[in-house]
């Protein structure tokens, strides 16, 4: 979360990190528990103490706010719409990496795979030019993938692969990686998707509220 605006000064708390750009402080390692922004000025109740500034922009993920993580004082007019926005078909990115000295340069940029009935996987290849492959799942099925551990979550992308590209692209991959949003305690979850005619709640989250508490970040686009 980032806050702008001129920060009180208070016995309790003072800037832990170092100042930033704009002289604006930093405080890290700071745990915010409630927001009151009814008031004049907001008020930002953290582990640390309280903080007060002109505006507060809120960029944390859409599954850290409807988790209920942290409280709104007087049940914030923005809250319920991050609860309609959210939803569970959230994607679970899993990467392969790869040289891909084999792969033709006429290859699609992207191909959607499905094997044995499984949920289909949408795979990115060589994303932004980088010699990787990005292969990304939904749903419950991400869900699964996560808890079932990187080792499975690779295997399963590979297979992927293997049914598209054939079982020899396997011996081009060099190493893998996979996120874990949603048992990340800090993200607990991945992008938004809208719920069935929630979309314009995109632009009306983006909204300021009281012109002092604005969201930003992907749900608002």
């Amino acid at each position: 979360m980032r806050i702008l605006g001129k920060l009180a000064r208070s016995r309790r708390l003072r800037p832990t990190g170092r100042t930033l750009g704009f002289r604006r402080a930093c405080f890290l390692k700071t745990e915010v528990r409630a927001i009151h922004w009814g008031d004049s000025r907001g008020r930002l109740e953290t582990t640390k103490g309280d903080i007060r500034a002109n505006r507060v922009i809120v960029t944390v993920s859409t599954g850290i706010l409807a988790s209920g993580h942290f409280d709104f004082s007087r049940n914030c007019p923005k809250a319920s719409r991050v609860l309609l926005l959210h939803c569970l078909w959230e994607l679970q990115p899993c990467q392969i990496l790869d040289r891909f000295s084999a792969f033709p340069s006429d290859l699609p940029e992207r191909v959607l795979a499905e094997v044995d009935l499984d949920s289909p996987i949408l795979i990115y290849l060589r994303p932004y030019g980088f010699d990787c492959v990005t292969g990304i799942v939904a749903g419950r099925y991400a869900d699964w993938l996560e808890r079932s551990g990187p080792v499975d979550s690779a295997a399963v992308v590979k297979e992927a692969l293997s049914s598209v590209f054939g079982h020899d692209i396997l011996r081009h991959i060099k190493g893998d990686r996979q996120s874990a949003w949603r048992g990340n305690p800090f993200v607990r979850g991945a992008y938004l998707s809208a719920r069935p005619g929630h979309f314009h709640q995109r632009a009306v989250l983006g909204e300021t509220v009281a012109d002092r508490l604005f969201f930003a970040g992907e749900a608002t686009r």
